[in-house]
């Protein structure tokens, strides 16, 4: 006996929208997305150099945001989500530590940034929200789903980290950090990191380090940058060089996150997967173990798309959450 015709539901992208800001050392990105989480318009805009300029600088930009909804959707904004490239006090939101930005030291940005535009606002590090939309995007892809992955994120000055341990965010013990795996000593005699100790890992795994040792005398620039993976693509032998030395770092410290967490996935983002066919072998192949069951891939999205998107998913976890009965 047959039953009813199946009933197609969907979201409504217009009755609850959110917003996501992605807060990069030069630039700022900040877009609107409806209960899926797809982003619908962002805009880009430059960092400023003050805390008081930058509230105000997200506040135009809302502004602007809510003038190109026009009227087909007169609400307002209901929260919004913002990536901090540093530490964060995530329950707070304040910004404890940036290393770009020291004047933001002790900032409460989602504080400020609620009382200047009314939106409730929550902050966590740019690579706990990475992390969040790779579990939001593998929450769709329901036959790949991995509740326990690293998400690494290979930028241009630093390698930071987010954690996924059974399906929710690992924060540390207080909130304000965890997962800093740039910081992990890998040559002890190594030159000297932001962090003040010596042979940290994102010394030779950011693009700085990629192209430092090809252009040391040249100061980095993310075009060409760009230029230099192309090179390595078409065989140039030192872009090639500097590459597959990036790799066999990037093993090694991928390898000691995975006898560390025993995770399903090392998820990484940043310019470097551009040459991923180049250097995936030697990444797998060189510190890896036959005890070590897990795989390393790129992640879904380019890294700035994975921040912003992630701070959009930071916006609406709330809304999705599952209850927790032993809270009040």
């Amino acid at each position: 006996m047959r039953g009813r015709a199946p009933l197609n539901l969907r979201l409504n992208e217009t009755s609850y929208q959110v917003l996501g800001l992605n807060i990069r050392p030069s630039y700022c990105q900040l877009a609107y997305a409806g209960l899926s989480g797809h982003i619908q318009k962002n805009l880009t805009f430059e960092t400023p150099t003050s805390p008081k300029k930058l509230v105000r600088a997200v506040e135009k930009a809302v502004s602007g945001l809510m003038t190109e909804r026009g009227s087909k959707n007169t609400k307002p904004f209901q929260r919004m989500g913002v990536a901090i490239p540093g530490h964060v006090d995530a329950v707070s939101g304040r910004i404890l530590w940036t290393p770009t930005h020291k004047e933001l030291a002790d900032f409460p940005i989602t504080e400020e940034l609620k009382l200047l535009t009314g939106i409730e606002t929550m902050a966590d590090s740019d690579c706990n929200v990475g992390a969040l939309s790779e579990l939001w995007l593998s929450t769709e892809r329901k036959k790949d789903r991995s509740t326990d992955f690293v998400f690494l994120n290979v930028s241009d000055f630093g390698t930071g980290a987010g954690v996924v341990l059974n399906g929710d965010a690992y924060l540390g013990h207080d909130a304000h950090f965890a997962a800093e795996f740039g910081h992990m000593v890998v040559e002890p005699n190594g030159p000297q990191c932001r962090c003040g100790r010596r042979g940290c890992w994102e010394l030779y795994v950011s693009n700085c380090a990629t192209w430092n040792r090809v252009h040391p005398r040249t100061p980095f620039d993310a075009v060409r940058f760009e230029e230099m993976l192309a090179d390595a693509r078409n065989g140039d032998a030192r872009s090639r060089e500097s590459i597959f030395e990036t790799a066999r770092y990037l093993s090694l410290g991928i390898s000691n996150i995975g006898f560390a967490f025993n995770p399903a996935e090392v998820v990484i983002a940043g310019r470097i997967t551009a040459v991923w066919e180049l250097i995936e072998a030697a990444v797998l192949r060189g510190f890896g173990s036959p005890h070590l069951r897990y795989t390393v891939r790129p992640a879904r999205l380019s890294a700035d798309d994975s921040l912003l998107h992630g701070a959009v998913c930071l916006s609406l976890q709330e809304i999705f959450a599952g209850p927790k009965f032993w809270q009040r």
